[in-house]
């Protein structure tokens, strides 16, 4: 069985990123996948590691590792160590530890990282004329660049616009018709949904005295989240929704005389 390894920042991962891992599996019969992150970054390792599993999830061949030794990022950081250092670390993710047959990559640092562990090199796309994209560029216009996103990535980088106002004013129709027009997703508001769905005998019960209580608008809290989160899935660079976690926290202070810690929650998660 011949082995490949692959490390990165993927910061964040890209099509050029799937590209390589492709190749990589492609060639190689186990491919390891590290990523490795500093505390500089600008994205939690953690889920840049989340989007590469999700991306490559069910793929025989294909592990992605989480790497977070606190390395030196360049040999003018630790010239005497750096190389040694950095194949302590890998090795230590690497299927029983043993050096890889093959190191993939499409930037220079391949061919010493390669010598260091006794692998081969394997240059992909060094000139990015496959895929002429980088990190940098994502994290600097992710909008513009939104063709070269991974779908795992998009809910990220995705933009959110809530349409708010009284009940009745038009907010539906508003955030329907702007969906529309940028050719993207929108999210009803799933208070509204629900209510429309509920029986008659339901509905009564909600709208006496003290109906809505601390489940129902938990269960609204929750629902409009889960609705934009479904959407944004689906969204063409933007999402659309009639309403958001604010407004229903006025309503929970409205009906329940006080807003319940899950509703600041989900305000603080917007």
């Amino acid at each position: 069985m011949t082995t490949g390894l692959i490390l990165g920042k993927f910061l964040p991962p890209h099509r050029g990123h799937e590209y390589l891992v492709n190749f990589a599996a492609g060639f190689a019969d186990l491919v390891t996948v590290h990523v490795c992150p500093t505390d500089a970054d600008p994205i939690p390792g953690e889920l840049r590691c989340q989007w590469m599993r999700e991306t490559f999830a069910g793929r025989a061949g294909i592990r992605v590792v989480f790497n977070p030794d606190p390395l030196p990022q360049t040999p003018a950081d630790d010239p005497e160590n750096f190389w040694r250092l950095w194949r302590e670390s890998l090795l230590k993710r690497e299927p029983d530890g043993v050096e890889p047959d093959y190191v993939f990559a499409s930037e220079e640092y391949g061919f010493r990282l390669a010598e260091t562990l006794n692998a081969r090199y394997i240059p992909v796309d060094h000139l990015r004329s496959r895929f002429p994209i980088s990190g940098t560029a994502i994290r600097e216009d992710a909008i513009s660049q939104w063709e070269y996103l991974l779908p795992a990535t998009r809910p990220y980088f995705a933009k959110r616009v809530a349409i708010v106002g009284p009940e009745s004013a038009g907010k539906t129709t508003l955030a329907e018709r702007l969906a529309k027009r940028f050719g993207t997703t929108f999210a009803p508001e799933y208070a509204r949904t629900y209510l429309e769905t509920i029986p008659t005998a339901e509905l009564e019960r909600l709208y006496a005295p003290g109906g809505f209580d601390a489940e129902t608008m938990h269960h609204f809290v929750r629902g409009q989240a889960a609705s934009v989160e479904a959407m944004v899935r689906q969204c063409d660079r933007i999402v659309f929704s009639d309403t958001e976690a604010i407004v229903t926290a006025m309503y929970c202070d409205l009906f329940l005389g006080d807003v319940p810690a899950f509703a600041w929650e989900m305000v603080a998660r917007q």
